[in-house]
């Protein structure tokens, strides 16, 4: 991408996400937990009422903290499956240090579980 491409998208993102300011409000703001610890994100979206971290069981726990924390959000909901893949972390330091687990799996106990799922046909479940 060249240097104006990048600008236009930038100026459609802060277009969306400041909406709000003419008179009508954003509901939805979708993002990486990384890019929600960025200076764009936490400057535009100063009222969420809900934090939802999606693929929890993937992220390393630090890194589902980044929403969490910056959004400041009453709700936080942790969506994931804790029996598939794990944060990827090649650091033994990391490893021995726990960050392999998530805290989705760290609150699995605590979990809402579905009882029926909806994305495989009825012959694998």
């Amino acid at each position: 991408m060249n240097v104006l491409q990048l600008q236009l998208i930038r100026k459609a993102e802060q277009w969306v996400i400041r909406s709000w300011r003419r008179g009508k409000y954003v509901q939805i703001v979708l993002c990486t937990c990384t890019s929600a610890g960025s200076k764009r994100i936490r400057e535009a979206c100063n009222n969420v009422m809900q934090c939802i971290v999606d693929e929890c069981g993937m992220c390393m726990e630090p890194e589902s903290l980044i929403p969490i924390v910056y959004s400041k959000a009453p709700q936080v909901v942790l969506i994931g499956d804790h029996m598939q893949l794990q944060p990827i972390v090649k650091n033994r330091l990391a490893r021995s240090l726990g960050l392999r687990t998530s805290m989705f799996e760290r609150f699995s106990e605590n979990a809402f579980m579905l009882e029926e799922q909806y994305r495989m046909v009825s012959e694998i479940v």
